[in-house]
């Protein structure tokens, strides 16, 4: 592993430097957003039926909230990466 020379306060943010964790506002309400989609997601362990329009299944429900939140995580990055794109097009 080479060796990157920093000056002292090149540190990228949310890193750990000489002086501890400074983790950024971002990664706190991401940490409480998946703490909390965690537990609501253990309190719903009940089976559901979903009807597809050839098939249906029975799924635990915290199957269906997990995959939601992770569809939607991802549909939130497809739009960011395409408006940064979109905004340095310009």
């Amino acid at each position: 592993m080479a060796y990157v020379h920093r000056e002292p306060g090149d540190e990228p943010t949310g890193r750990r430097g000489r002086d501890g964790f400074h983790p950024t506002g971002r990664q706190i309400a991401s940490a409480i957003l998946i703490a909390l989609v965690v537990v609501f997601s253990l309190v719903n362990l009940d089976k559901i039926g979903i009807d597809f329009v050839v098939a249906s299944v029975e799924v635990p429900l915290v199957f269906v909230i997990l995959g939601s939140m992770i569809i939607g995580v991802a549909a939130g990055a497809l739009v960011r990466h395409r408006r940064e794109h979109r905004d340095h097009d310009d």
